[in-house]
């Protein structure tokens, strides 16, 4: 490759600049470490101290000509010779200067000397550049222009300048700069060398993506730093620090503040800290007062500690401490720092000098204390000291350390999957996967005390074993069942008949668990019948449904019920929400026709006719009705008497009556006037003598001589005064009071002042009681002002009452100097000039029941005697006026010194939105304070106004100052301070005019209105054309700018109706000019609003009216555009909340081609958002966002399709994308595209996924539930986990293109349902695959750009007799000819060179769904089908029809012909080969016909397009069975219910039980027929007496057709498990099936005994035997509703009376005689075989280390051992000498004794797990010897252990002592062949029944086995081979379905053994233990190996290879207790037991 010269003179000039040893050649330069060359091109250049050496004197003189160093392929540019290398070569020249040509590089990395300044637009130079390091030591000037990029590529950036004088202020936004597109920044700075102190700022608006901050200092001094960045990082020392400045507190996640450092707010206010970090600070404390919130790490370097910080406490959400650096003398505050059970992390690892000891307080916490001098730990961290998550240290392991973790709890009742488990040692939890074990967890509660798991169940009790810890060997077995009664929600339904509907929906709660549902309310009646349940039977999930009635007076009920939902285990209590209907809401009464009604509430959906009344008198008939509104009439012979009215409303039955609800005004009543400044009169009159005229000169002195009266009595004003009050006042000037505690309207004018406050919400009961009260007394106030107006707007914050916690309150107070129109409900409020304008919101008011309202309380002072003087006259005016009708308050009137406050109280509010009325009273007066003469009553005066039960309640009353003028008064007056008049406040607000004289402002209104709304139409238009050409300036487009160019731009915009209501504003469709004129930046938004479609398709890379504007931030105005595409490539970013504006939108196309980052917040959505198609396209992103925030209000919510096109060559790092299924809940396809420059990461499984890479680049895509996915395209070099195949069972679609392989992309399986496999083939494969072999599911191939050499596999794509359809069309070079064995197939082979099909495919070339061919039909070709029957007989209108070239099928429609369909079952298979040598094709047909069981002749065609018919005969025969139950009646008899899907009643059937017996028919005695679908559901009687079976075998025939049925049968009575009470053996419990609501049951023991029955339930029985039971094994006989069940050998009763005889290892001895127990004791042990003594009770006492149980001959050995891994065989070694004893078969027996079945146990899987004592082999039997068996679940477990043991069995405590072998055998779900049989579990072992033991020279004879005398089973084996006994016991109980039950063991067969030497006879020995018929049966044994140490005999004894004798291996499992010699030991076993007993109750009793 020939290199260019100025490349090689650029490496040149850098080796000599820096004094580079490196040779100055091409071959020296490529070949160094310096520099990397590729294809003549130098790729990197890494100059360092570790890549060259340096020459202090230099290599040569840089050449000062060299203008540019020239490396256009070059990546990387690192040189950083210093600080060791100090050699410049020419100081005047810099390498800044020359770096002009690196277009590629995207890292540089610069430390220079000399460089004086970064030149202008350096960064200009490189396009594609990412990472930048400029460390410069001589600049000292910081030029921003220097940081002008060309390019937005720059996303991390590292400055050092160490002499800069003057450091940036980073103020300029331009996107031009750096800074823009940073996300990581890290700036050094030296304040010494600084001019002025250093201050930095990083506002936002300069740095916008800036995630990283990087501060260092390392100068001595402060360095203040404002900024707000996720990650903060401030570096100093001891000697300085930062003055830390946080605009924005939320924003910061990780901290490190190192030095003498500050931080503004404070840090408890930084509420999204996670980590903080400190050095250098030179405190004791930490750096907060409070923690902040969300805090977990806090990390700490510093020497000056003295003791670690403990205040103030921790939230619980803090995690650890760390702490590095500590000296000597740290104390560390064990005990303050575990303050609560929270588990923290205390690390203080490496700090050699720290040391103490841990004490057990400090168990809550985890520690790390490896490399300290720390000297003890507590047994709790030992315990878990392979966890290093927990633990770590450098401390030995005490010497013999053990740790026995124990639970109190091992049934554990979960709820929601969650239970506590409570004892001690139990560790931190454990978090590991477990998915074969319900998922389970262990989150500490309290660590080592509680924890809480989390176990998944079906609802089932299960018994399983869980670990403490995945690193230590704790297991515990628990029983878990789910009792958790979660509800979600509950919905009420009213039916008729006052009847509530309760639907409960529980995400969690045990559907096989009974449940009650208790009302706790009065008002509803009696309990709440379940009648409808669905049951999610595989999960924890109901929906129940229950009835009750309600109490049908509809004023105690609540706006909520209580209700206690209860199982056995567990009760919850839930407040369901009522919403009762009818409920009036708000009502009016036609202004125009008083006789029309309109009621606004709650109706009910659907309801009936309601019947309405108003004052209980009149009727209202209703005209129309909805859900919340009703319209109606009063008959014509009716009215309502004028004034308040209530309304009586009944819908479905249900009453609801309102009082004061409606106003009925009189309109013919003349008094419509007001209370004046006179008398009180009418401003009006049509009666009298005098005219309107005269009236009203008289009444308001010629209206107080501020105007006249006209003709018709009214008042016309002068100028400024106010017409209300007849002329009297005019508007003045006024300053309102701003009150920021409370919204208190008040004004002050000339002195004097006016309050009017609310004080209270009160919630008022029928009879006007208070019932609730809400005090408005604490509130939050923001101010807002203008030149004109202020605002103040009020929350009310509600600290006094938490029933109204979710009650908003908000009121807003307004005052202007001008008059306003404001818009209050539907009409339009004139608010005067100076007047105060209150606003008042209720919202949510949480209601006590269903007829209260409410009434807002406000406060005020007023005059009680009260006067006005005018013309020298006294008149006294009323407070208050009332309306005459309603008896509500109009007006309230305050007059001081001359000024009058105006309001009124209008009899309107807004209620939901509607105008209602509204009550305005007089609640309480007080004499107020400020009552100043005995002529004045100032009363402090509260007054109500009520609402209705509304949701959201709206007044909006507004307060005018008036300026009374009596200038034109004849009579003289002076001012008074005292009161004089009050003439108007108005409270209240829906009217929207003020109440005047004559309706001209009503006239005047409405004119306005009108105006407005055609000004407001006219402006709607102009927006729409300013909104298009601002489209067409900003793109440059040659539209013209008027309505009607734009509307003649067709193509671009669409015009209907005056809208704008499509654009498609593209390159298609305009041209495009730089001279549009400049888009109005003014323009608030894109207005269009009736537009439906909006795309925006410019020319990319082209002219912008103005690049500061963005089209997404006007966007605003769209409301019905359902589609939205825009491709734009200079918008750099999308809005927050962009698409919120958008409510129709459906579908979303954005490729945005300038936007680098993405906000989750700019994809907010409307409350319903409506769109669901999504394409994206972000070419220029640097991060994809995480796809986390699982918000509703988030677009990924609702998004159902979704396409992301990726550039991956922008990413700043690898990318790696997940869609989890919470985040996108209803996302169906996501389809996925890369650039294909990178391998892009992606976890996501959704029903449909695209996913399309390149030959070169692709995907790694997870899929985390691959059983999701449905269809799945996957292009290039990509790659699925988990791997293709048997996991992915939904998947029906696949198709690749672009892999290398031949094959398929799965290599062991095909996914088990793929119906469609698509494939472009790349690369020269030679043939098609075939392995693995399709499924019968698997439909079609579909193969494109196939090599001409390929060759099709013809032979191997016909693998069975499925028909499939292969596609290689459009392949012209594939050739060959189609084979006979492939017409099975269908095929496409259209345009190939394929030369020859069969004619299977030319008989039906007409079809193309099954032949598609551009050959041409041979010449002459004819078909002819042939058939082999004429008759069918269907079987669920299905047959199998037979012959020769049939065809594939016929599936079209056939209505009138029973609907009739072909299904190809063998099409055109080649079944014989005839004598003319020709092939015969054989068709195997499936007809489908619908007949009604009636024989029917019919013709039916082979094809829709071919001629081919065929006449046949049908008739329906079928049986065929969908369930079937079988119920015990109460005369012997059982009836089968058969429900059948197909079953002709036209054919005699019978029903037949096999085998065939004599009148074993079962006989019909009734059917239901369904005629048209053919089902039937027929009942049957048998005769059951003698049958005893768990399955019935049944054929049900016709004379055409015979089907056999087996029916399970689950018998009753049935006794599983029983028990004799220990205390009181007259009371005996049973256990099994005896049926719900059984009759009471008859009871008999030994068939002679009766047994009287004390408590019954389904599965349980206990009764009370009438006398004494013979002691032994007894049967039981019961009958349960006449049906009998016998039990033999079911239960024990023992003679608690009797001496114990055992035998031991002398002869066999009794307690009893004339000796002491002592001498007896003596002479029958040898006084203990001299290793203890005999005590006066006759026991031995053992010295250390012996056996008390063997009476001191043996003593505890060591033992190895042998883990068996093929089978369960519990097997010891002890010095050579070896004991086995395995578990054989397992056996059914009948009541005989006959096995009737067996499962041999020869086949295992094991499983071994060791720690340092325990050895744990788990057994799961893989059952292939019997077929019947393969439900049933046999598991074993060995365990052999070191140390002792105590080990849970049943509700005993079993010790296990050391070394000993444990063997637990569970069987579940045997298949038994009948009621009464059992089973057996066969062990086997070799035993010497011909045995003596030796001692003190005599040999005795002893017993191989020892029997119990009650009931003979065998109690001991023994066993021992030289000198080691193997110890055990065969003990008569075991667990049956979790219970304790009698067991025997037995004898069953000896054979002599192959290892028996002469003479003795060593025996294989088989001995069973008998169970009951339990579905889960449990053994427990345990084996212990002794050593006999006969030391103290009297006479020597050699060893001997023969065997002594056996002593006892023990098997069985419930008793713990061995029985030892003579009634001595019997009598020491009782005191143990009694022991144990009470051990058990104390555990019991603390788990309580």
């Amino acid at each position: 490759m020939k290199w260019g010269q100025i490349c090689v003179d650029s490496a040149i000039w850098i080796i000599r600049q820096y004094g580079s040893e490196l040779a100055q050649d091409v071959s020296s330069i490529c070949s160094s470490a310096v520099f990397t060359c590729e294809n003549g091109h130098i790729v990197t250049v890494q100059l360092s101290m570790t890549t060259t050496t340096f020459n202090i004197n230099g290599t040569g003189a840089p050449d000062p000509s060299l203008t540019a160093i020239d490396f256009p392929e070059c990546l990387l540019l690192d040189v950083q010779p210093f600080p060791n290398a100090k050699y410049v070569g020419d100081p005047n020249q810099s390498i800044l200067d020359k770096l002009t040509n690196l277009p590629k590089v995207t890292s540089i990395l610069i430390h220079d000397l000399v460089s004086p300044s970064i030149p202008v637009g350096f960064l200009k130079n490189f396009p594609v550049l990412t990472s930048i390091t400029l460390t410069l030591f001589n600049m000292t000037v910081f030029n921003e222009q220097s940081f002008e990029i060309a390019t937005n590529s720059i996303a991390s950036a590292y400055l050092q300048f160490n002499i800069l004088k003057k450091y940036p202020t980073f103020t300029n936004t331009s996107t031009s700069l750096m800074w823009r597109q940073l996300r990581f920044f890290s700036f050094l700075t030296n304040s010494t060398a600084a001019d002025e102190p250093i201050s930095l700022v990083f506002p936002q608006s300069v740095f916008p993506y800036l995630e990283i901050l990087q501060i260092g200092s390392y100068a001595d001094g402060l360095v203040s730093v404002t900024a707000s960045v996720e990650y903060m990082f401030f570096f100093g020392y001891l000697a300085n620090g930062f003055n830390v400045t946080v605009p924005n507190p939320d924003i910061v996640e990780y901290m490190t503040l190192n030095g003498i450092s500050t931080v503004s707010p404070p840090l408890h206010l930084f509420t999204n800290l996670l980590t903080l970090e400190t050095s250098h600070a030179n405190t004791t404390t930490y750096p907060f007062s409070t923690f902040p919130p969300k805090l977990q790490k806090f990390i700490k370097y510093d020497t000056a500690i003295t003791t670690l910080p403990y205040s103030p406490l921790p939230t619980t959400t803090f995690k650890s401490w760390e702490y590095r650096s500590l000296g000597k003398d740290v104390v560390i505050p064990w005990e303050a720092l575990a303050p609560d059970n929270t588990s923290r992390l205390l690390d203080v690892q490496f700090n050699p000098q720290l040391s103490g000891s841990v004490p057990d307080s400090f168990c809550v916490n985890k520690l790390y204390i490896s490399s300290t001098n720390i000297s003890s730990v507590p047994d709790c961290f030992w315990c878990y000291r392979n966890d290093s998550t927990v633990f770590r240290t450098t401390l030995p392991l005490p010497p013999g350390f053990t740790c026995q973790p124990s639970i109190d709890n091992s049934t554990i009742y979960t709820k929601g999957f969650r239970g506590l488990i409570i004892g001690s040692n139990l560790g931190w939890g454990n978090t590991a996967s477990h998915p074969t074990q319900g998922n389970y967890t262990l989150t500490p509660i309290v660590p080592h005390k509680i924890l809480e798991l989390y176990y998944k169940t079906d609802g089932t009790q299960i018994n399983t074993v869980i670990t403490l810890n995945e690193f230590q060997s704790y297991s515990f077995p628990l029983t878990i069942l789910e009792v958790g009664i979660i509800l979600s929600k509950v919905n009420v339904t009213q039916l008729p008949n006052h009847i509530l509907e309760f639907t409960w929906v529980f995400p969690f709660i045990n559907t096989k668990l009974i449940h009650n549902f208790k009302p706790l309310s009065d008002s509803l009646i009696g309990i709440c019948d379940i009648y409808s349940a669905q049951l999610n039977l595989s999960s924890i999930q109901a929906i129940y449904t229950c009835l009750i009635a309600l109490n049908q007076s509809f004023t105690t009920v609540g706006t909520s019920f209580k209700f206690e939902i209860s199982n056995d285990y567990n009760k919850e209590t839930y407040t369901v929400p009522f919403k009762y209907y009818p409920r009036l809401l708000s009502g009016q009464v036609d202004s125009n026709n008083q006789s029309l009604i309109y009621l606004f509430g709650d109706f009910g959906q659907n309801h009936s006719l309601a019947n309405i009344t108003i004052n209980h008198k009149t009727s209202c008939s209703v005209v129309s009705s909805t859900i919340d509104a009703i319209n109606c009439t009063l008959s014509e012979n009716s009215r309502a008497i004028f004034g308040l009215a209530n309304v009586s409303i009944t819908v479905d039955g249900y009453p609801f009556e309102a009082n004061n609800f409606l106003f009925f005004k009189n309109n013919n009543n003349n008094n419509n006037g007001s209370t004046t400044t006179g008398s009180t009169t009418s401003s009006s009159t049509t009666g009298g003598g005098t005219t309107p005229q005269t009236q009203c000169q008289e009444s308001t002195s010629n209206c107080f001589g501020h105007g006249s009266c006209d003709v018709n009595g009214r008042c016309q004003c002068d100028s400024g005064y106010n017409p209300i009050d007849n002329c009297l006042t005019k508007f003045t000037n006024s300053t309102p009071i701003t009150n920021t505690t409370a919204p208190t309207s008040s004004f002050k004018v000339n002195g004097t002042r006016f309050d009017f406050e609310l004080v209270a919400i009160q919630e008022i009961d029928n009879d006007g009681n208070v019932v609730g009260e809400l005090m408005t007394n604490s509130w939050n106030a923001t101010i807002n002002n203008d030149t004109t107006t202020t605002l103040v707007n009020y929350q009310l914050v509600n600290i006094s009452n938490a029933l109204y916690i979710d009650t908003i309150v908000q009121a807003m107070i307004s005052f202007s100097t001008q008059p306003r129109d404001i818009q209050f409900g539907d009409q339009l409020l004139h608010i005067n000039p100076n007047s105060i304008k209150l606003a008042l919101n209720i919202t949510n008011w949480q209601y006590s029941n269903l007829i209260s309202t409410l009434r807002v309380v406000f406060r005020t002072d007023v005059n009680m005697n009260q006067t006005i003087e005018y013309d020298c006259k006294q008149q006294s005016i009323s407070t208050f006026s009332y309306d005459q009708l309603s008896s509500t308050i109009q007006y309230l009137r305050v007059i001081k010194d001359n000024i009058q406050y105006n309001g009124r109280f209008i009899d309107y509010v807004l209620s939901d939105g509607r105008p209602t009325f509204s009550k305005t009273t007089l609640i309480n007066q007080t004499t107020s304070q400020s009552s100043s003469t005995p002529t004045t009553t100032i009363m402090s005066t509260l007054i109500g106004v009520s609402l209705p039960q509304c949701q959201s309640c709206l007044l909006d009353p507004d307060f005018t100052p008036l300026l009374i003028d009596k200038s034109e008064s004849d009579c003289d007056s002076t001012n008074s301070k005292t009161w004089k008049i009050i003439v108007g406040v108005v409270v209240g607000g829906f009217a929207a005019i003020a109440i005047t004289v004559g309706a001209v402002m009503l006239l005047k209104k409405n004119r306005t209105v009108n105006r407005q709304n055609k000004k407001m139409n006219n402006k709607l238009q102009n927006m729409e054309i300013d909104s298009i050409v601002w489209i067409i300036r900003q793109y440059g487009s040659n539209i013209g700018q008027d309505a009607a160019s734009i509307c003649a731009a067709i193509g671009a915009f669409t015009c209907a109706n005056g809208h704008i209501t499509g654009v498609n504003f593209g390159s298609q469709s305009s041209a495009f000019t730089a001279t549009a004129g400049i888009p109005n930046a003014l323009l608030p938004s894109i207005n269009l609003p009736e537009c439906i479609q909006f795309a925006l398709r410019p020319i990319v890379e082209t002219f912008r009216g103005d690049p500061n504007q963005s089209i997404l931030d006007k966007l605003t105005g769209l409301p019905k555009v359902g589609n939205l595409i825009m491709t734009e490539d200079s918008i750099p970013n999308i809005p927050i909340g962009f698409l919120k504006p958008f409510t129709s939108l459906v579908e979303l196309n954005l490729n945005l081609g300038n936007v680098t980052s993405l906000q989750e917040s700019s994809f907010e959505v409307s409350p319903n958002p409506t769109i669901t198609r999504v394409y994206f396209k972000f070419y220029a992103l640097k991060s994809y966002p995480p796809f986390s925030n699982s918000s509703t209000t988030l677009l990924w919510n609702s998004v159902q399709e979704l396409t992301i096109r990726i550039n991956e060559s922008n990413a700043i790092a690898p990318i790696s994308l997940e869609f989890s299924s919470t985040i996108f809940p209803n996302l169906q396809l996501l389809m996925l595209q890369s650039a294909n420059t990178a391998t892009i990461k992606v976890k996501a499984n959704f029903p449909k996924m695209g996913i399309l890479g390149s030959s070169e680049y692709g995907f790694d895509l997870t899929a985390p539930n691959p059983q999701v996915l449905q269809e799945l395209t996957l292009n290039g070099k990509s790659t699925i986990s988990p791997p293709l195949g048997g996991l992915y069972t939904g998947l029906i679609k696949l198709g690749v293109d672009l892999l290398q392989s031949e094959g398929y992309p799965f290599t062991e399986v095909f996914p088990p349902n793929l119906a469609l496999f698509t494939k472009s083939f790349t690369n020269t494969s030679t043939t098609l695959p075939t392995f693995p072999l399709p499924t019968p599911n698997f439909k079609a191939w579909r193969y494109y750009y196939l090599y001409p050499s390929m060759v099709i596999p013809w032979e191997g794509l016909t693998p069975d007799s499925t028909s499939r359809f292969l596609d290689v069309s459009g392949n012209t070079g594939l050739t060959g000819s189609v084979p006979d064995s492939f017409c099975i197939n269908r095929l496409d082979i259209t345009n190939t060179a394929i030369t020859s099909i069969p004619s299977c495919y030319w008989c039906y070339h007409n079809d193309t769904t099954v032949i598609k061919t551009s050959l041409a039909m041979p010449p002459g070709f004819t078909c002819q089908p042939t058939f082999d029957q004429t008759i069918l007989y269907t079987k669920g209108f299905r047959a199998n029809l037979t012959g020769t070239l049939l065809g594939y099928g016929n599936t079209a429609s056939h209505p009138t012909q029973g609907n009739y369909t072909l299904t190809p079952v063998l099409p055109h298979i080649i079944l014989t080969f005839n004598s003319l040598n020709s092939f015969l094709l054989i068709d195997y047909y499936r007809l489908y016909y619908q007949t009604n069981g009636q024989q029917q002749n019919v013709r039916i065609l082979l094809n829709e397009l071919s001629s081919y018919s065929v006449d046949l005969t049908l008739l329906e025969v079928g049986i065929i069975l969908t369930s079937v139950n079988a119920t015990q009646q109460l005369n012997q008899k059982v009836w089968f219910t058969w429900t059948f899907l197909f079953y002709n009643k036209n054919l005699q059937h019978q029903f037949k039980l096999l085998p065939a017996l004599d009148g074993r028919n079962c006989t019909i005695v009734l059917i239901q027929y369904n005629f048209g679908t053919g089902s039937s559901i027929v009942s049957c009687e048998l005769d059951m007496s003698k049958l005893i079976t768990t399955i019935y075998t049944f054929s049900v025939s016709n004379a055409y057709n015979q089907e056999t049925f087996t029916v399970p049968f689950k018998y009753y009575p049935r006794l599983l498990s029983g028990q004799v009470d220990q205390n009181n053996q007259r009371l005996v419990y049973l256990f099994g099936d005896f049926r719900q609501n059984h009759s009471s049951a008859n009871i008999t023991v030994n068939d002679k005994i009766s047994c009287s029955v004390v408590s019954s339930a389904v599965d349980a029985i206990n009764c009370t035997l009438s006398g004494s039971a013979s002691y032994g094994p007894a049967n039981v006989s019961i009958v349960v509703d006449g049906y009998p069940f016998e039990a033999n050998n079911f239960l024990f009763f023992k003679n608690n009376n009797n001496g114990s005889t055992t035998t031991t290892t002398g002869s066999t001895t009794t307690s009893g005689g004339g000796t002491t127990p002592q001498t007896q004791c003596q002479e029958s042990t040898s006084n203990c075989f001299g290793h203890g003594s005999c005590d006066v009770s006759g026991h031995c006492q053992c010295d250390s280390g012996y056996n008390p149980i063997d009476n001191c001959l043996t003593k505890y050995t060591n033992s190895t051992p042998i883990a068996n891994t093929t089978a369960p065989t519990s097997s010891f070694e002890v010095n050579g000498t070896r004991f086995d004893f395995e578990l054989v078969a397992i056996q059914e027996i009948d009541n005989e004794g006959i096995v009737i079945a067996e499962l041999l146990t020869n086949s295992w899987n094991a499983t071994i797990n060791n720690d340092t004592t325990t050895t744990l082999v788990t057994y799961q039997l893989v059952n292939i010897s019997n077929a019947l068996y393969i439900d049933t679940i046999v598991q074993a477990m060995i365990s052999f252990s070191t140390q002792p043991r105590d080990i849970q069995f049943g509700d005993q405590l079993l010790h296990i002592n050391p070394n000993s072998i444990k063997l637990a055998l569970n069987i579940t779900n045997w298949q038994y062949n009948n009621l009464i049989s059992t089973l057996r579990v066969v062990f086997r072992t070799d035993v010497n029944m011909n045995q003596t033991i030796e001692y003190d020279c005599k040999q005795q004879p002893i017993s191989t086995f020892s029997y119990d005398q009650l009931s003979s089973t065998i109690q001991y084996l023994r066993v021992i081979k030289d000198n080691i006994q193997y110890n055990g016991r065969f003990i008569d109980y075991v667990l049956s379905d979790g219970r304790p039950t009698f067991s025997k063991t037995t004898l069953i067969n000896q054979t002599t053994s192959q290892s028996s030497p002469s003479p003795t006879t060593i025996m294989s020995t088989l001995i069973g233990v008998s169970l009951p018929q339990c579905q889960s049966c449990l053994l427990d044994p345990d084996f212990t190996p002794l050593l006999i140490d006969n030391s103290q005999s009297d006479c020597d004894s050699t060893n001997s290879k023969t065997w002594k004798i056996i002593v006892g291996v023990v098997v069985g499992g419930f008793v713990a207790l061995a029985i030892a010699t003579g009634t001595v030991i019997y009598i020491k076993k009782k005191k143990t037991s009694s022991h144990q007993n009470k051990k058990m109750q104390n555990k019991l009793k603390n788990m309580s």
